[in-house]
């Protein structure tokens, strides 16, 4: 290791980054390597019960049954086009009212379709199995990493979007 110091002092970069490569190995231990990579691997087959799951294979179907219908597939096609834009405006922080509106009129009428009720009703059902997932990952990050309820002891402290130092309680 002196040796690759020495010449690092000469200003190869090349050397510096594998040392640095070296060194990170070194403090993570093959053990952590080997962990990511489980992880890794197990989020792949994750992945693939996802979407052999009963909820994926509905979804696949109904959207097969959309697409055999040409004014089912123009209405879906509106329907996310005026999803996206509503979403689009709700992150800008638009006044949506009147667009929320609108897009619930759209819903009721999309879901009179069937082939489009099936496969909105797919769709949610698939999201919902995924949230789940989510909600599990964020509660084993949360257990991990500790949450802003679990520091401060609650999170009512914070009020109108002021607060004290991270970690303080509310002194009321």
């Amino acid at each position: 290791m002196g040796r690759i110091l020495r010449l690092n002092r000469g200003g190869s970069q090349v050397i510096k980054r594998e040392l640095m490569i070296v060194l990170m190995i070194r403090l993570i231990g093959i053990t952590g390597v080997y962990f990511l990579s489980r992880v890794v691997e197990l989020a792949k087959h994750l992945a693939e019960a996802i979407s052999q799951s009963e909820e994926a294979q509905a979804l696949d179907k109904a959207l097969t049954r959309v697409n055999e219908h040409e004014a089912a597939k123009v209405m879906l096609d509106d329907y996310r086009k005026r999803q996206e834009a509503l979403q689009k405006e709700i992150a800008a922080g638009k006044d949506v009212k009147e667009a929320m509106e609108d897009f619930q009129k759209l819903s009721q009428v999309v879901m009179v379709n069937p082939y489009l009720r099936d496969y909105v009703m797919a769709e949610m059902s698939l999201g919902a199995m995924v949230s789940e997932v989510y909600n599990v990952i964020g509660e084993a990050f949360r257990k991990i990493t500790g949450s802003v309820a679990d520091q401060t002891g609650d999170v009512e402290g914070v009020k109108d979007g002021a607060s004290g130092a991270a970690g303080e309680k509310d002194a009321n």
